[in-house]
C-alpha cells in the first residue's frame, strides 16, 4: 500500500512539474501579454493480478512561449515489489502528444531511450510508447471557465483559463506494456493581461 502511494504520489509530481503554474506569475507595471497553452494525456491499467502500467504525456508553453514535451512510462511488478520507469522531458517530444478536441481523441508516439540526457530513467533501456486514446461514453466530459483580476499598487493583472478534461480508453504500447488502458485528456489555456 506503501509503494502504491508512493507511486501516485511520484504520478501527480510529474503532473505538477510539466503543467506551468500561472498563478505565481509575477504582477508586472508595462502592460504585457502571454498565451499559455498545454495538454495533458494520463493512462492506467487496472492495475490487477501481477502489475500495473502507467502512461503520461504532456506539452506546455513557458512564460517564455517556448514549447516543451513530456512522455513518462513506469510498470510496478507486485510479485517482486519493484518497478521501472523513464521520464524524458525535452523539445523532442513536443510532438509526442497530440488531441483533437472535435473528435475528442487523442495519441502519443514517443521513443525513450536512457541514452538521451533529456531522460530519467531505473535502468539502461529503450521503449516505445505507441498509444491511441478515444473517447469512452461511460464516462465523463467536462468545460471550465475561470477569469480573475488582481490589482495591487504596481498594476493590475488579468487571468483567464478554459478547461475542457475527458475520460479515455487507451491501446496500444504504453512502453513497458501492450494492451488496455484507462485515462483521461485535459486541455489547457490560458491568457495573461499585465498592466499599470
Amino acid at each position: 500500500m506503501k509503494l502504491r502511494a508512493f507511486l501516485i504520489n511520484l504520478l501527480s509530481a510529474s503532473l505538477l512539474a510539466s503543467s506551468p503554474v500561472v498563478l505565481s506569475a509575477p504582477i508586472i507595471v508595462q502592460k504585457v501579454k502571454l498565451r499559455q497553452n498545454s495538454l495533458q494525456i494520463s493512462g492506467n491499467t487496472a492495475c490487477e493480478v501481477a502489475f500495473c502500467a502507467t502512461v503520461y504525456a504532456a506539452v506546455f508553453d513557458d512564460y517564455d512561449g517556448v514549447k516543451k514535451g513530456q512522455v513518462y512510462s513506469q510498470i510496478f511488478y507486485y510479485s517482486t515489489n519493484t518497478y521501472e520507469y523513464v521520464n524524458c522531458i525535452g523539445p523532442e517530444f513536443i510532438s509526442a502528444a497530440v488531441v483533437d478536441t472535435k473528435t475528442f481523441s487523442a495519441t502519443i508516439n514517443a521513443t525513450l531511450s536512457s541514452a538521451n540526457p533529456h531522460c530519467e530513467y531505473t535502468s539502461q533501456q529503450t521503449i516505445v510508447v505507441n498509444m491511441t486514446a478515444a473517447f469512452d461514453p461511460q464516462s465523463f466530459k467536462e468545460y471550465t471557465s475561470v477569469t480573475t483580476t488582481h490589482t495591487d499598487p504596481t498594476g493590475t493583472t488579468k487571468y483567464k483559463q478554459d478547461y475542457v478534461v475527458w475520460g479515455v480508453s487507451m491501446t496500444g504500447s504504453g512502453g513497458y506494456y501492450n494492451g488496455a488502458y484507462f485515462g483521461s485528456v485535459n486541455v489547457t489555456t490560458a491568457k495573461i493581461a499585465s498592466g499599470s
